[in-house]
């Protein structure tokens, strides 16, 4: 979504933009074609999974596979990315990841001038090599980098390179009362109901562990607690393969996030408490909807949905990790807390649901907040001088004469 307000900004300025789907989506697909921009499928081009938020653990044998697959595979994928940019001719080649790193590496002797956009933070484990090795490549593989927030910058390379533009978050109009009727009945809210927000599906780095915890401790003092929760109804594979999965990874302790999270749900009493729907693509009436937003991540990276509930004047309950404290003032837009900790998630959420006029007054907060420092347009313009930039000094070094 991030990328998608993105490329909505470049295509209202008549940017020609032109998407390569690595994971083809049909419902993806249809997205970024509504909003003007040309899709491409390359499944062949490969990720590198092991940087994603948290490092996939190298006694995970279905990580090791894929990646032992990802590096297999690279060549073929390079050789895809290269034919595409041959065809399409592009003044920039945009890495939307660092999952990308394969093909910032291989792309670095190109023609073409690569910005790379680095939308996840580092993690602290293992013994590091991997993440020395990432940020050896951010300093080298790019012509510019782009990261989300300072702490972001600072972790990856030490502040050496790489300059700050948030996520974009654009400017739209509040939901109507009307929007806000209709989406607390499509979660099948009553009207007693106290909502509150939870975008992050069950992944575990959004925390949704702490957070069922949190809930089933709310419960008994606040029986009406409804926690809307868009993404958290999903579409299992039903080939055998996938049915077999379900059955054995669990019981060898290899279940997947959602396989756990599903099951704790379900478990500790507090399925009630979760109105669970598919995803979203327009996630503002649900926020606007509720009281406010919970965002437990467990490990950092930057908390679009915290930006998001600020627009339509929602304080938000965050951890105190790197980029999700980049969007929070503590005590005045909403409140922080120690990742991983149900307990101190109880006790913000409690102080918010017992104090409806100050979770009110932290929303306003946010919402000027969000105006000063989130500004789609200006985050746009931003990018586009980037580009503008590194042109410039890609045809400077070559000896062209930049284009008037």
């Amino acid at each position: 979504m991030s990328l998608r307000y993105l490329v909505q900004g470049l295509v209202a300025r008549g940017v020609d933009v032109a998407v390569a789907m690595v994971e083809p989506n049909v419902m993806v697909r249809a997205m970024y074609e509504g909003d003007g921009a040309r899709v491409f499928d390359t499944p062949e081009i490969p990720l590198y999974r092991h940087t994603t938020a948290g490092w996939a653990h190298l006694g995970d044998p279905r990580a090791c596979l894929y990646q032992i697959n990802a590096h297999a595979k690279a060549s073929r994928g390079l050789r895809v990315l290269e034919a595409l940019v041959g065809e399409l001719q592009p003044d920039i080649v945009h890495l939307n990841s660092v999952t990308l790193a394969i093909m910032a590496r291989a792309l670095s002797a190109a023609p073409t001038p690569v910005v790379w956009h680095v939308r996840e933070s580092p993690v602290v484990g293992y013994l590091g090599i991997r993440r020395r090795m990432l940020r050896r490549w951010l300093e080298t593989y790019a012509d510019e980098v782009i990261f989300l927030s300072e702490s972001d910058r600072t972790a990856w390379v030490d502040g050496r390179r790489g300059i700050v533009v948030p996520n974009v978050v654009p400017a739209r109009t509040a939901p109507s009362a009307e929007a806000i009727r209709a989406t607390r009945a499509e979660f099948g809210a009553g009207d007693g109901d106290r909502l509150v927000a939870y975008v992050g599906g069950y992944q575990e780095i959004k925390g949704i562990f702490p957070l069922v915890a949190a809930v089933r401790s709310l419960l008994p003092d606040h029986p009406r607690l409804r926690i809307l929760a868009p993404g958290m109804t999903l579409s299992r594979p039903t080939s055998w393969k996938a049915r077999l999965a379900r059955r054995v990874m669990p019981a060898i302790g290899l279940a997947r996030d959602y396989e756990r999270a599903a099951t704790i749900v379900e478990a500790e009493g507090a399925s009630h408490a979760f109105l669970r729907r598919p995803f979203v693509q327009d996630v503002l009436p649900v926020l606007a909807a509720a009281e406010f937003l919970v965002f437990p991540s467990t490990r950092p990276h930057f908390a679009r949905p915290v930006v998001e509930a600020a627009t339509v004047g929602r304080a938000a309950v965050g951890s105190r990790l790197g980029g999700v404290s980049d969007l929070i003032e503590d005590g005045r837009t909403g409140l922080l807390v120690r990742p991983d900790d149900p307990k101190a998630l109880a006790d913000a959420m409690r102080l918010l649901l017992d104090n409806p006029a100050r979770a009110a007054a932290m929303g306003l907060a946010a919402a000027e907040l969000a105006r000063t420092r989130f500004d789609a347009d200006a985050q746009v313009d931003r990018v586009m001088r980037i580009y503008s930039d590194v042109i410039s000094r890609r045809r400077a070094s070559s000896g062209c004469r930049p284009a008037a």
